[in-house]
């Protein structure tokens, strides 16, 4: 009987601790949700994976958004490829952009290290998803 109790006792402290943790930010992430990959028609670049992450404090204020995407070469050729990557709000309206050059891109290669974008501006909590679209890219061989 005892020991029926201390067990009990001990479930409701352990189910108690992780309600009443010191948890200061809370991530929301999403594995391809909220990534729109707005030029795969191209047949150059395949989006293989990606996530988006809103950091956010115990309050629900956004403090930072996070993307970060792997890509695969279609083309049977070595290429060099600029993108860019908008954090965007629900409307599209552009909050933040970046592009970034991918050089010498082997021919069927997929990516294994994924390209970060990171951004924590002003008016980061209006950002809800990300758009990539290729700029430019160039056939080497």
């Amino acid at each position: 009987m005892k020991k029926s109790i201390l067990f009990i006792l001990g479930i409701m402290i352990i189910i108690i601790s992780n309600f009443c943790g010191c948890q200061e930010d809370q991530t929301i992430e999403n594995k391809f949700e909220n990534i729109n990959f707005l030029s795969e028609e191209m047949g150059v670049l395949q989006l293989v994976n990606g996530s988006f992450i809103l950091d956010a404090n115990k309050h629900g204020v956004v403090k930072s958004a996070e993307a970060t995407v792997y890509f695969k070469n279609l083309l049977e050729n070595t290429i060099d490829i600029t993108f860019s990557i908008d954090f965007v709000d629900n409307n599209d309206t552009i909050i933040y952009n970046k592009s970034k050059t991918i050089e010498n891109l082997p021919g069927g290669y997929t990516e294994h290290l994924g390209n970060n974008f990171y951004y924590d501006g002003e008016n980061v909590g209006l950002v809800n998803h990300i758009n990539i679209r290729i700029i430019d890219y160039k056939i080497k061989d």
